[in-house]
């Protein structure tokens, strides 16, 4: 991580020179999780002396309000910070053309993302005459090897270097000429033009449909879908730590920093709770749960009770091996309990993708 931060400092320092207090350019860094962030964020300040803000969803340093308002100033020169660091916020709805570099400390899980996260870097700047310099109309991005992106800087035509060794050169112009601009504007941007027509093809979007077609029986075919996720959920396998011999003491998922250190792996349960006990409590999550789906996604508004069914019937067929809760094993049970957040949050990310897929569902 260091080494690549650093070099996405080397690339931020370049461009500083190369905009020459026409613009202010940003470092845009895109962190694999919440801890890298905040890992990221430390090393930007002591190792480059950056001053960098973080912006993930779920940050309690900061207020939503105040977020958006430092994230939407990002690149002006009244700003104070000089980077920004999120993990999947700031990837579609984020006009800031200032983003010169970005270093990228994760891999794509879509192509959809890729093109979003990339997509704040290829905003063309367009003030004191920069629109006329192609120089400063590069996006440097800073990648590894470990994230197999290759067929990504394919697909975009991507100049690729390794040190000064160009990996992978470009194979369609960068525009059709200077001939037509004259000798002395030869920095000046070309006309667009289509090299490789066959590429428009990837650009087709289906017309969109009104949000009242979209009924209750196709949402819940894709909530269905998106249950689907939980097969591959195995919480019995879930390690706890913190355990005391004569009792529980504190009982929690084990978090990414004792994943460094393996140990002895112990998974228990409370001794004075039962099975039945134990599902009560799940039962309880999962209605909140469909209250919440309910209100988030307008299809589902008043439809808590069957949502419910639904989701409780797909826990028990996947992770209660098609037994009711109440019946199952205790250790499943209080496993099935903690690991209800990320449960949720799996399949809100399914559900979400295939209701972007479709453009027919505004949900809050």
């Amino acid at each position: 991580m260091k080494l690549q931060l650093q070099l996405a400092v080397e690339a931020h320092k370049e461009k500083i020179k190369i905009a020459d207090k026409r613009f202010k350019p940003l470092l845009f860094v895109i962190a694999p999780s919440i801890a890298g962030a905040k890992q990221a964020i430390k090393a930007m300040k002591e190792d480059f002396s950056l001053n960098p803000l973080l912006v993930v969803d779920d940050e309690v340093d900061y207020e939503k309000a105040e977020l958006r308002e430092a994230a939407a100033n990002l690149g002006d020169f009244n700003s104070p910070y000089d980077s920004v660091v999120s993990v999947y916020m700031l990837r579609e709805g984020w006009d800031v053309p200032e983003v010169s570099v970005i270093c990228l400390l994760r891999g794509f899980g879509s192509p959809l993302f890729a093109h979003q996260v990339l997509g704040r870097g290829l905003r063309l700047i367009r003030r004191n005459g920069c629109e006329t310099d192609k120089n400063v109309q590069e996006l440097t991005i800073i990648d590894h090897k470990a994230l197999c992106l290759d067929g990504l800087w394919a697909e975009i035509d991507a100049l690729v270097l390794e040190g000064d060794e160009i990996v992978r050169g470009r194979e369609i112009p960068r525009d059709p000429g200077n001939d037509q601009f004259g000798a002395e504007d030869k920095n000046k941007l070309g006309a667009q033009v289509v090299i490789r027509p066959e590429l428009l093809e990837l650009l087709k979007i289906p017309d969109s449909i009104p949000i009242e077609i979209l009924s209750f029986t196709r949402a819940l075919e894709l909530l269905d879908q998106a249950l689907d996720c939980l097969k591959d959920y195995k919480p019995e396998k879930l390690i706890f730590v913190e355990v005391e011999i004569d009792g529980i003491r504190s009982l929690r998922p084990q978090t990414p920093e004792h994943n460094l250190k393996r140990g002895l792996k112990v998974t228990a349960i409370p001794t004075f709770q039962e099975s039945s006990v134990l599902a009560d409590t799940v039962q309880k999550e999962i209605m909140s749960w469909a209250d919440e789906m309910s209100k988030k996604y307008d299809p589902f508004a008043t439809k808590m009770t069957y949502l419910y069914g639904v989701i409780l019937e797909k826990i028990e067929e996947h992770l209660a091996a098609k037994d009711v809760l109440a019946n199952s094993n205790p250790h499943i049970v209080y496993a099935i309990s903690l690991s209800l957040p990320q449960i949720k949050e799996a399949v809100y990310f399914e559900l979400n993708n295939r209701i972007y897929s479709e453009e027919l569902l505004k949900y809050g």
